[in-house]
C-alpha cells in the first residue's frame, strides 16, 4: 500500500468513528440521559456510522488504481467496523476493471 494512502487509510479511519461519535451527542439531552430508548439509539449510530463509513469508502477507492481487493481487506481490517463493505467493493471493482480488459 502506498504512503499516501495509508495516510488517507488513517484519516478516513478516524472521520469513520468521529462521525458516528459527533451524531450521538444529537442523541443525549444536556443533563446526560438518552432521548429515545437505548435501542434506538444503538440504530442510529449503527445506520450513521454504516452510512459515513461507505461514503468515505467510496472516497478511498475513488484513488486507488490496482489491487482492490487487497485495499479493501487492508481497510477493512483497518476500520475493523465495515469490513464487509470495503471488501465487496474492492471484489466488484477487481470484477469491473477484469470485464473493462476482457472485454465481457
Amino acid at each position: 500500500m502506498k504512503k499516501t494512502l495509508i495516510y488517507r487509510n488513517l484519516l478516513l479511519g478516524l472521520l469513520s468513528w468521529l462521525i458516528p461519535f459527533m451524531v450521538s451527542f444529537f442523541c443525549y439531552i444536556p443533563e446526560g440521559q438518552l432521548r429515545m430508548e437505548y435501542g434506538a439509539f444503538k440504530s442510529v449510530t449503527m445506520i450513521s456510522g454504516t452510512l459515513s463509513g461507505s461514503y468515505l469508502l467510496y472516497h478511498f477507492f475513488r484513488v486507488v488504481n490496482v489491487d482492490f481487493i487487497l485495499n479493501g481487506i487492508v481497510v477493512g481490517l483497518s476500520y475493523l467496523a465495515i469490513p464487509v463493505l470495503s471488501i465487496a467493493m474492492g471484489y466488484l471493482l477487481n470484477k469491473k476493471v477484469k470485464t473493462v480488459e476482457y472485454g465481457h
